[in-house]
């Protein structure tokens, strides 16, 4: 008996498919619903894996298609390893079997080939896509394993534009030089064709087709004369295949999907009960609710109502998001999807369900009895609990519910998200600028994407001025937004006055994280920033394990709330004493970092502030080597990518100037020239403290007092424009003044750093005892008048034994900060 490769010619075709794969090319298998595009697809990817490649599967779904990159992230799984055997059998059938998989054969040279490439390949600058598109190419190259990659673009024809986008980006041989996985990539795209499914963003589809190198394949479905055939394969009986053929071809339009179960059920039951019934609808019914209905153990009815909300969720499903939305007895949605697995209508792994054909999935949309927009508010209030960050996905389930204003919320919050991450909100899927629209809330993201570009531009009164220009009756969780972006201008400013104003303002906000996790937990993160800047470090540890045990309980199912925990990590030197931090900093850069074989870091932003906090915490333990060899990691990185991905790149340079003076790599003369350079190219006009310190510090050690005087002049008046400004900042200024006069023979600095001994005590950092102790040690140096020059002065405490490693860098005359990302 023939098998079913061979019936639908399926042989033929996967060598087509196979002869046209190559980097650069999208190979589309296309055609009416139920002809085994996927099948065929797969069981390529099966045989691809057997051989030495890895295979993934991305997936569309009609109701995500507007949904940003919904295939590449939720959709996005490793293709199954029971399609080796499915590869194997189609390989196996194939009269072109050893031509494709052979020792020789197609995709066994293509692999080895692939291998063999790559010693030769150059990396290219990489360019920041986005924090969205950064952790795709994370996860595909994670999947890939180091083995040549080929894509499985299921559904294409309901990819949204984003993903659509991204796809054909992945396609640029530039891309492929600056992430070596892409360029071994291989691509096959599956499509319904017109009229049975239409294209849901067809510009962008249309892009991405004619952009590059398309090969089209075209899937027939199987003859009318052939379906008994079909049937037989399938594990029909040969005879009642013969018999009901006709008939059941008829009934299900030759449908695979549908002619399966039909022979599963040739198998146990004479063909006439199948062929009773009335058109095709009511076959369907019969073939798939009927058997559902009669299922034994907790219910027909139950399994239904889990099928049915499963169907809402997708064409692949989050069993935790099922399992919510039901909103009953976990144990009951699972022995549900168990039966139904073994009916062969969806397919399980331990956290993710998928129906084997959207098919199935459509009809039991309809087949229960819920409230559709009941069901789609259960879903809705299930993602605020488990997944609060995806404010599209949200946004597009509150909209399908009838909750307007809710949706128009989320649609501003979306757009706040995309604004955050460097991308145009004007870009959000239709009907989420649709939802914005509906509510009047335009003007409302306009105004804050104004905020936030002052904010970016240390713009701090004009940020708060436009927020102040809000409407008055926003909903809840846009007035949180707003005080969010004011608390962050208040927390930047270096005044203390505006600290304790931000800390006002945010302790209204407490326990909203139990209303909206995510933005909760930005507020608790800002008012743990806030309370960094006491001197009491006891409500910041407080709060700081209240956010912990926030992320925890979400951590297992919520990737952002696990890389919010280590970004408490990599904060801690503003609560931990420096060698305690310094682990926990570790920590954080090494679940940021690059992962071993692979060139993607999914969060590079991010890994490089905790790259930045490791090379400052190791010149606070005044191990300036090491120091400098974290802050080589960092040129690499900011090497890597494209200018301006990184913020504040003042930062780590000025601190790694530092380092290379104290193991004396660089004089001070040479120090005070790349310090002026540093601040040419990375400066920040509203913030020139930390930068315009240091030189000013260098210039003093370099013999130019009356220069460093100038500087330290203009830094403090500066700070005298700010209400209250910090004390640490202000102590430092003033401090390193004081000290320059005194090495400038002025004898007005004793009394000058006697006035500074009560500001001292105000600085809210962990190193404040050991600043405090130097503070009076270098006074009692200028009561007895030695250590007259500036470098004498520098060095005089630094050998006092009973401070332990960290005096090295904090018992220096002149104090340069090691300066930290704490938000």
């Amino acid at each position: 008996m023939a098998t079913l490769p061979v019936v639908l010619g399926h042989d033929v075709t996967a060598t087509a498919v196979v002869e046209s794969l190559r980097p650069g090319t999208i190979v589309v298998i296309q055609g009416p619903p139920g002809v085994g595009k996927s099948w065929l697809a797969k069981g390529i990817g099966g045989s691809w894996e057997e051989r030495g490649g890895s295979a993934i599967v991305a997936e569309g779904h009609l109701l995500q298609s507007d949904v940003d990159f919904f295939p590449l992230n939720l959709a996005l799984a490793p293709l199954s390893s029971n399609w080796r055997a499915v590869g194997a059998d189609l390989i196996r059938t194939s009269e072109a079997g050893e031509r494709m998989a052979g020792t020789g054969g197609l995709i066994t040279s293509m692999i080895q080939a692939l291998v063999q490439l790559r010693p030769a390949r150059q990396r290219a600058r990489k360019l920041f896509l986005g924090k969205e598109e950064q952790s795709i190419l994370f996860d595909l190259e994670r999947i890939a394993e180091d083995k040549p990659l080929l894509l499985i673009a299921d559904n294409l024809h309901w990819w949204d534009e984003a993903s659509l986008g991204l796809l054909g980006r992945m396609q640029d041989p530039r891309l492929g030089e600056a992430f070596r996985f892409l360029a071994e990539l291989h691509v096959i795209a599956i499509q319904t064709v017109s009229p049975y499914q239409e294209v849901a963003h067809k510009a962008a589809h249309d892009a991405l087709l004619t952009s590059g190198m398309t090969e089209e394949i075209d899937v027939s479905r199987p003859p009318k004369g052939t379906f008994a055939e079909v049937l037989s394969a399938l594990g029909a009986p040969p005879a009642r295949a013969r018999v009901a053929a006709e008939d059941l071809y008829a009934l299900t339009g030759g449908h695979l999907a549908l002619a399966a179960r039909c022979a599963k059920l040739l198998e146990i039951e004479e063909p006439q009960s199948l062929l009773a019934a009335r058109g095709r609808e009511h076959f369907r019914r019969r073939l798939l609710t009927d058997r559902v209905s009669a299922l034994g153990g907790i219910g027909g009815s139950t399994a239904l109502t889990v099928l049915q909300i499963a169907a809402v969720l997708g064409l692949r499903f989050r069993r935790a998001d099922l399992v919510c939305a039901f909103e009953g007895e976990a144990s009951v949605v699972s022995r549900a999807l168990r039966d139904c697995r073994d009916e062969e209508l969806i397919e399980l792994s331990e956290d993710v369900g998928r129906f084997a054909h959207d098919l199935f999935r459509a009809h039991f949309l309809e087949a229960g009895d819920l409230d559709m927009p009941s069901v789609h508010e259960s879903i809705a209030e299930c993602l605020r609990l488990l997944r609060p960050a995806e404010y599209l996905l949200r946004c597009e389930h509150a909209r399908r519910a009838e909750r307007e204003r809710e949706a128009g919320a989320l649609g501003v919050h979306a757009a706040l998200q995309r604004q955050r991450d460097g991308l145009p909100w004007k870009d959000l899927p239709e009907y989420a600028l649709a939802a914005i629209e509906n509510q009047g809330l335009r003007q409302t993201v306009e105004a804050f994407e104004a905020a936030l570009n002052h904010l970016d531009g240390y713009r701090f009164t004009s940020c708060r001025e436009t927020l102040d220009g809000l409407p008055r009756n926003l909903p809840r969780s846009l007035n949180a937004e707003a005080d969010a972006i004011r608390a962050t201008c208040l927390l930047a400013t270096r005044s203390e006055d505006d600290r304790e104003a931000a800390e006002t303002l945010l302790r209204r906000w407490n326990g909203y994280e139990t209303e909206e996790p995510e933005l909760g937990t930005r507020l608790m993160h800002l008012r743990l920033y806030a309370l960094t800047l006491i001197v009491d470090k006891t409500p910041g540890r407080e709060l700081e394990g209240q956010i912990r045990q926030a992320l925890a309980d979400r951590a297992d199912y919520d990737r952002s709330a696990e890389d919010a925990i280590y970004t408490l990590d990599r904060c801690s030197g503003s609560l931990f004493e420096p060698d305690h931090s310094l682990t926990r900093v570790r920590e954080a850069a090494e679940h940021f970092g690059p992962s071993p074989g692979l060139s993607v870091i999914r969060r590079p932003v991010e890994y490089y502030r905790c790259l930045v906090n490791v090379g400052a915490k190791l010149v606070t333990n005044a191990a300036y080597t090491e120091a400098l060899g974290e802050y080589a990691k960092l040129d690499r990185l900011i090497a890597e990518y494209t200018p301006n991905t990184f913020p504040r790149v003042d930062y780590p340079l000025t601190t790694a100037l530092l380092a290379e003076y104290r193991i004396d790599a660089v004089s001070a003369s040479e120090a005070v020239e790349r310090q002026r350079e540093i601040g040419a190219q990375h400066g920040v006009p509203g913030d020139p403290f930390y930068q315009g310190n240091a030189e000013a510090v260098f210039l003093a050690l370099a013999g130019s007092s009356a220069e460093a005087l100038e500087i330290f002049d203009r830094l403090e008046g500066e700070l005298s424009e700010r209400a209250r400004p910090a004390p640490s900042m202000l102590y430092l200024i003033r401090a390193n003044r004081c000290a320059t006069g005194y090495v400038c023979g002025d004898g007005s600095a004793k009394a000058e750093w006697d006035a500074l001994g009560d500001l001292v005590t105000q600085i809210p950092y962990l190193i404040r005892r050991y600043l405090i102790a130097r503070h009076q040690l270098l006074g009692e140096v200028m009561a007895r008048g030695e250590a007259s020059s500036a470098i004498e002065f520098d060095e005089c405490l630094v050998r006092t034994p009973r401070f332990g490693r960290f005096w090295d860098q904090l018992g220096r005359g002149f104090r340069m900060p090691e300066v930290e990302w704490w938000r």
